[in-house]
């Protein structure tokens, strides 16, 4: 989690956290060394555009935008200057959390000054990912609007990763449902959310 928007930095992309996935390592510690990599020269490429290199809740930078692919032209950037290639070495996923910003009915990019509705969204989010190694979305719409997410799974769902988190809060009777819709193809597990060891394994095992 490299760069950060939404409610975990003011003032920064409206999506929420924008993460790099180091592909081609061999091993967990090829990883870090990839991440670490990219996250330096992420920092020093903020600095040289006179950005702040402040990090948000979550550790990653917050650097302000007029629009959510400004950062992952940043990303872009970052992973070609540690001398790797995007879409071989590194991939990128985003956490849009979409809910935090659906507002009667439509989905309001502040940075961009922009309201979309439901189609837009999901065209919106199709062009990032042609645009961009993108190959994991959490949260790409509200966590109710449910025939939306059926309609972005039938588009994306075969290249990417579909990830439900506030959509799906680690409990079985939305996972179903889910399964059953054929909304969205991945789950976010925390335990947290659902209350119980016993209730999280029993999502696991559905999943």
């Amino acid at each position: 989690n490299v760069l950060n928007g939404g409610k975990h930095a003011n003032n920064s992309a409206d999506f929420q956290e924008f993460m790099i996935i180091p592909s081609s390592a061999d091993s967990y510690a090829q990883a870090v060394q990839i991440g670490s990599e990219v996250f330096m020269a992420l920092k020093k490429g903020l600095a040289n555009l006179g950005g702040s290199t402040a990090v948000g809740d979550e550790g990653g930078f917050t650097h302000e935008v007029q629009s959510n692919t400004q950062k992952l032209d940043m990303l872009m950037m970052a992973v070609t200057s540690a001398g790797y290639q995007p879409g071989v070495d590194v991939h990128f996923a985003l956490d849009v959390a979409a809910s935090e910003f659906y507002q009667d009915g439509k989905y309001h990019l502040a940075n961009e000054n922009r309201y979309i509705d439901s189609t837009e969204m999901i065209e919106y989010l199709s062009e990032i990912a042609q645009s961009y190694p993108v190959i994991s979305i959490e949260d790409g719409l509200d966590q109710d609007d449910w025939n939306s997410w059926v309609s972005q799974t039938s588009v994306l769902g075969e290249n990417v990763q579909l990830v439900g988190d506030d959509l799906l809060v680690t409990t079985q009777e939305r996972l179903q449902k889910a399964i059953d819709m054929g909304a969205g193809n991945a789950i976010l597990i925390k335990p947290n959310q659902i209350g119980t060891l016993t209730e999280t394994i029993r999502a696991i095992q559905l999943a």
